[in-house]
């Protein structure tokens, strides 16, 4: 048998060849692995990533309103979506059950707080001490939705 590492024909599979050689010969193109699923077609996904970002956005908001803080409310909420998620999404679907929730958060801080940062003197500064300091009110529940959410996509991709 002849070695094929040094064979200039090892590419010849992918053209439709046959033969004793054909199963030794390595693709013309590498198969890559999908590792999310696309999302454009998913109308359930849509919804459950719209739902989440405007729960979150909408309890920080009212949160912020009435208690002058963003946090207990909008962590519970923000849990909260992640066992609607569960119960939405398909098991194709559960890696957006990770991602969606600390972006959700990221952007229920923003949301409330975007008036009071473009009317200030340095939005930068503001922007950013709002964001550090709201995110540390919810870092708790941030990190717990995203291990609670990376145990149930887990749980769901155990068995296959």
């Amino acid at each position: 048998m002849v070695a094929m590492e040094q064979k200039p024909g090892q590419l010849y599979r992918a053209l439709g060849a046959s033969g004793d050689l054909a199963d030794l010969a390595r693709p013309a193109v590498a198969s890559r692995r999908q590792v999310l699923p696309v999302v454009v077609d998913k109308p359930k996904t849509a919804k459950y990533i719209w739902l989440s970002f405007l729960s979150l956005s909408l309890a920080a908001a009212v949160e912020d309103w009435l208690r002058g803080e963003i946090g207990v409310v909008t962590g519970v909420v923000g849990i909260a979506t992640i066992f609607i998620g569960r119960g939405m999404l398909n098991k194709a679907d559960l890696a957006y059950l990770v991602a969606t929730p600390p972006a959700a958060f990221l952007v229920a801080v923003l949301v409330p707080n975007a008036l009071a940062i473009s009317r200030s003197a340095n939005p930068l500064n503001q922007l950013s001490a709002s964001l550090l300091t709201h995110l540390a009110n919810l870092a708790p529940f941030v990190l717990s939705a995203f291990a609670l959410s990376f145990l149930l996509y887990k749980i769901a991709n155990w068995r296959s």
